[in-house]
């Protein structure tokens, strides 16, 4: 089996066996991990290699499943460790109040010490790119490198971008019809696997290989978190408000990658936003694709490749420094 068809079907969680096809990835079974608050989070490890990479999952009212099937490559020569953030997936419930990358990132901090873990790296998807670089700006001596994959919309207009950006009409109106009928609360698991990537996802996703191929893992949670994706979104995206997300990516001193994919102006401005704002980070783009959220999509050998020599302490050589992020946009505040 060539390397590209064994990345892709490792990405895609497969599992093949011999000559008898390839049959999907099972459910990634998570310990529960106590904090010092008494609060559980729900933890699944993959790999033995020294090297740690601790895994954030995006959303923001997502959970790690879809990663663990997702990232399998990124385990060569590591340890991954995900896990579900507070309030989703398999952890303990988060009062409304409580909900914040801020508070996140001090359960990643409760989490590293429960597990006893010194030196690691970081590898965030998405909104997980907000409570990574929080952390790393609070606990410089803790993390090796960070990689960003499609960091979350880093100025306040991105997200009027998001809400306002012309969609698919056909797949709103059936999503729209199915949460008339009242899908997504009478039978959730069905809804947001035929629908996650109108309703769950920042951006919208209606490419049908791409909303099958998520849909095991996205879907993988109980059915009260699930109704619950809507709600939770609305809660972490008012408390961003709160965070001055330009100065924090300033003070950080982390070696840090940022992939992203796709031709979108507002999506790529915003992952420029992210390189120029960390000292020394660096961006690397993948070609242009259907869905910049999940950049790994259709490129699986270079991204992988690619988050190999980062994590091994290297720079992919298309990597480039960002001298300043396109300004097509003028409001500074933060939305992950």
């Amino acid at each position: 089996m060539s390397r590209l068809r064994e990345l892709a079907l490792l990405s895609a969680g497969l599992v093949c066996l011999g000559l008898g096809g390839c049959l999907s990835a099972p459910h990634a079974v998570a310990r529960q991990v106590a904090l010092a608050d008494g609060a559980h989070l729900a933890v699944v490890s993959r790999g033995t290699g020294a090297d740690t990479v601790v895994v954030i999952h995006g959303g923001p009212g997502l959970q790690m499943q879809y990663l663990v099937r997702e990232w399998a490559p990124m385990v060569s020569g590591r340890t991954l460790i995900f896990y579900d953030q507070r309030g989703r997936g398999l952890s303990d419930s988060a009062a409304d109040s409580t909900l914040s990358a801020s508070a996140d990132a001090d359960d990643l901090e409760s989490l590293r010490v429960a597990l006893r873990l010194g030196r690691f790296s970081l590898a965030a998807h998405h909104s997980g790119a907000s409570i990574a670089a929080l952390y790393a700006r609070r606990h410089p001596d803790r993390v090796n490198r960070m990689l960003l994959v499609s960091p979350g919309f880093a100025r306040r207009s991105f997200v009027f971008w998001a809400a306002t950006a012309v969609n698919d009409s056909t797949a709103t109106a059936r999503v729209t019809s199915a949460v008339l009928a009242r899908q997504n609360l009478t039978d959730p698991v069905g809804f947001c696997q035929a629908y996650w990537g109108s309703w769950f996802s920042p951006v919208e996703v209606t490419d049908p290989a791409v909303v099958r191929r998520l849909a095991p893992g996205i879907c993988d949670a109980p059915v009260d978190r699930l109704r619950a994706v809507e709600h939770l979104n609305d809660r972490m995206f008012r408390s961003a408000y709160r965070l001055s997300l330009k100065d924090s990516l300033a003070s950080i001193s982390t070696p840090t990658l940022i992939i992203e994919g796709g031709t979108d102006e507002a999506i790529l401005a915003s992952a420029q936003s992210w390189a120029a704002w960390i000292p020394g980070a660096r961006e690397l783009l993948l070609p242009p694709i259907q869905n910049p959220i999940f950049p790994w999509i259709g490129e699986e050998f270079s991204f992988f490749d690619s988050v190999g020599q980062f994590l091994s302490g290297g720079w992919p050589p298309d990597s480039h420094p960002v001298s300043a992020p396109t300004e097509n946009v003028t409001a500074e505040s933060p939305v992950n």
